[in-house]
């Protein structure tokens, strides 16, 4: 919810004096119907609607633009704000509040995607093209008046972005551009980096931004060469007695709070309406601070300095670090496509801000995976200017990524130590087998179990080391399955699993509501230290995690025990409600029963290790939980699906079978129907290429929300759309048989279920995901690929959004 605070006329201490952007000027015509444009930060009357078109220089990404509709006020060609997202945020729903709210007040966006791989000057030629591709598919779009608006890998852009602008003649009648924790600048030339004379710009840096040092931020705001009356710096801080985080994240809006609208909303409204209507930037600029809950300590100035002092997140940076008072040398800039073609991977070191090197310094390096990257391979080579270049030399064993890790140590015994993660090849692994495990509880916050206990607060986040546990091997794991439970949130929220070390994806695994305790299963790729980290945006949780399996990165030490899926068309193999001819025979309070799956797995290619179903529990009496674990052993401390009374709730369940190829299913209390889907069926590997999985990182396939991929529009009832896999989002063009997606519906208007099977087979008698009015509810699917490398989703009743994450493929 959004709070309103007011707190005071506390501007004119905070801003002081000097601060601004331009003068008032000549009014020109502009996004909203006057120079005052109404209150700063809430929203204007237009509703939005998006198109996208294929980039026009890279196949694999899309140009989103999206359009204001709505009264006059709305109509016509639109001022317009190109937007250059960060390195991971390729599909613009990790901006969609912000978004929102910019077209709302009458913009024009045009949101070029790029890939997470590739150097500096591509992702500007890629932007740059995205831009001019976006702007002439719409009629709507007015370039003479626009702004500039990025985050992150995208900030590092902007510089020459804005170049570019003015080399176009874009923004001529107006021009202001807002880089939000901005990656360092590139492509500028040396020297004062030479924009537009008429740009007004505003960077905004992040208090806590433990992604990128707000030492970049400053160093390129004041290379810029404009007079300071054109250009403010906003450091927005935290506010920890509202649990507000001013992180590297604020600008990705999934919910709004105060410091989305005084930290980003206001302040781009603020320096729109001084560029693009001559209003008073200074007063702008300080009513877009007044009644903030943390305005008293946001920092405004035409002057930035580094607004972290020594010993700082500055001193843990992940992407950059300057020099600290108790490691007062080494610096690094984290590698982004280190060894891409499988050979040599490079890293500078830097030394307290670019000072010379001290004589006598000593730098080891070491390598997580020396299968990858041999220890022996890595030669640290002084460079001139006191930096020193690390290489990794010759081709490793195995496509793969390794942590190298720096220790710096000078005569006086000062250590530094730092670390990056070289690339080499794709960077992922080949496909490799998957291993079924008995259900093993891995973490629990609430005993603790794989943690140190407690609560994951709102924006908070826990690492769980997966490789080296619980029987897992401490090399060699590609991949885990976990099933993930969010027990008693406080608030709405949603769960993001990732690989540890890799920027969080936009994606999410899990969306429970206030109070309620939901699970799904994930599939998730694994960090290169053997870790997966867990996400939690708002409120207060638990979390637990149960293992259920994992997926190796094709070495022949992990070839023991491997399995390869088979996937099948969906079909039925339990329903305790009757078919007319048999009685309902609900599970009652404590009680198991065996499932034997060895008829419907017949004709896999082999006696079964292990199977993927969905189970959905139905109407129970009593808030339980269910747990499916292999027949002939007892049941484990660990659950699959919790359900309230009265709910209807599904999971997918990969689970081995027991020696008589069953598994044993068990409701813990009141009496519930339960029924499971058949997805697919595991066999012991016998070295055959198929049947293995390649873990991707997360990527939107489709999301109805804003017309990505097929999904244009919701699903209306009782329709089917076709949902292309092969060559998007991670998958390869041939070869894959079935995808893992994470199946998301949202906003449906009426109780219904959706189903997703391969595209060229007819619509089974099964389902994936059940809703109510008004639910958001993820669920993972193992769903099979028809020959055109597709499934269709099927919607039962009413309408309903979808969103479809891809989390790994099946060969």
């Amino acid at each position: 919810m959004l709070r309103r605070v007011v707190l005071g006329a506390t501007a004119a201490t905070v801003l002081g004096a000097g601060v601004g952007l331009l003068p008032a000027g000549p009014a020109v015509a502009g996004p909203v119907s006057d120079a005052d444009g109404g209150p700063l930060g809430v929203d204007g009357p237009c509703t939005r609607s998006v198109f996208s078109i294929p980039h026009p220089t890279v196949s694999t990404e899309l140009v989103y633009v999206f359009e204001p509709e709505g009264g006059p006020e709305c109509g016509g060609t639109r001022p317009t704000v190109l937007f250059a997202h960060g390195s991971t945020a390729r599909h613009p729903i990790a901006y969609s509040a912000l978004i929102d709210h910019l077209v709302s007040r009458g913009f024009a966006v045009v949101y070029p995607s790029y890939p997470d791989q590739g150097t500096m000057a591509s992702w500007i030629a890629m932007e740059d093209a995205g831009f001019a591709a976006g702007a002439a598919a719409s009629s709507r779009v007015d370039l003479s008046r626009i702004g500039i608006v990025s985050h992150s890998l995208g900030g590092g852009f902007t510089p020459r972005l804005t170049q570019l602008a003015g080399e176009h003649g874009w923004g001529a009648n107006g021009l202001f551009v807002v880089p939000m924790a901005p990656y360092v600048a590139a492509g500028v030339g040396s020297g004062p980096i030479a924009v537009p004379p008429q740009t007004r710009w505003l960077t905004i840096s992040f208090e806590e931004d433990a992604n990128l040092d707000n030492g970049l931020a400053t160093e390129a705001f004041r290379s810029l060469a404009l007079p300071a009356a054109q250009k403010t710096h906003l450091t927005v801080v935290s506010d920890p007695a509202n649990q507000l985080k001013a992180d590297h994240y604020v600008p990705n809006l999934w919910t709004v709070d105060d410091m989305d609208v005084y930290g980003v909303f206001r302040p781009i409204d603020a320096v729109s309406r001084c560029a693009l209507h001559g209003a008073d930037c200074d007063a702008a600029l300080a009513d877009a601070q007044v009644g903030s809950t943390v305005h008293p300590a946001n920092i405004v100035t035409d002057d930035p300095v580094d607004s972290n002092p020594p010993g700082s997140n500055e001193c843990t940076s992940l992407v950059f670090f300057r020099s600290c008072p108790t490691e007062p040398w080494m610096t690094t800039v984290r590698d982004r496509s280190a060894g891409v073609g499988g050979t040599t991977a490079a890293q500078t070191v830097r030394f307290g801000d670019q000072q010379t090197a001290p004589s006598g310094l000593v730098i080891e390096a070491s390598s997580s995976d020396p299968e990858v990257l041999p220890p022996g391979n890595i030669v640290v080579t002084p460079v001139a200017s006191g930096t020193v270049s690390v290489i990794a030399t010759g081709a490793p064993a195995r496509p793969g990524r390794a942590v190298v890790s720096l220790t710096a140590t000078d005569p006086q015994g000062h250590v530094a130590t730092r670390s990056f993660v070289a690339t080499f090849g794709a960077g992922d692994p080949p496909p490799g087998g998957f291993h079924p495990v008995t259900p093993v509880r891995v973490l629990d916050t609430r005993v603790p179990i794989g943690t140190t206990g407690g609560r994951i607060g709102a924006g908070g986040s826990i690492e769980l080391q997966i490789a080296g546990t619980a029987g897992l091997p401490a090399a060699g794991v590609a991949g885990v399955v976990l099933n993930v439970t969010a027990e008693s949130p406080t608030a709405a929220s949603f769960i993001t699993v990732g690989p540890t070390g890799d920027p969080r994806a936009v994606t999410s695994n899990l969306n429970p509501s206030a109070g309620q305790t939901r699970a799904n299963l994930v599939v998730v790729k694994v960090g290169p230290t053997g870790r997966v980290s867990l996400f939690n945006n708002s409120g207060t949780t638990n979390l637990i995690a149960d293992l259920a399996g994992w997926i190796d990165d094709g070495r022949a030490t992990t070839a023991t025990g491997r399995s390869a899926y088979r996937p099948l068309d969906p079909v039925r193999v339990l329903d305790t409600r009757g078919d007319g001819s048999t009685a309902p025979a609900p599970f009652g309070p404590g009680e198991s029963r065996d499932l034997d799956l060895t008829g419907p797995c017949a004709g896999v290619g082999g006696p079964i290790s292990a199977v993927a179903m969905n189970v959905t529990a139905v109407g129970p009496t009593a808030p339980t939980h269910v747990t499916v674990w292999p027949s002939g052993v007892g049941p484990p401390d660990a659950s699959n699906l919790n359900a309230d009374a009265g709910d209807t709730v599904p999971n997918m369940v990969m689970v081995p079978v027991g020696a008589e190829g069953k598994v044993s299913l068990r409701n813990n209390s009141g009496t519930v129907h339960l029924l499971a889907d058949l997805a697919g069926c595991f066999v012991a590997d016998a070295g055959s290429a198929d049947g293995r999985g390649a873990m991707v990182r997360p990527a939107r396939l489709a999301d109805s929300r804003i017309g990505l991929g097929t999904l244009a529009a919701p699903l209306g009832p009782g329709e089917q759309r076709v949902i292309p896999v092969a060559g998007a989002a991670g998958v390869p063009p041939t070869g894959a048989r079935a995808v893992i997606v994470n199946l998301t519906g949202t906003e449906p208007t009426d109780a219904t279920h959706l189903t997703a099977w391969p595209t060229e087979s007819a619509l089974p008698f099964a389902s994936n995901l059940n809703l109510r009015p008004g639910q958001t509810v993820p669920n993972l699917a193992v769903v099979k690929l028809g020959p055109s490398g597709a499934f269709t989703i099927f919607n039962n009743r009413g309408t309903t959004h979808v969103v479809i994450d891809v989390l790994a493929w099946i060969t």
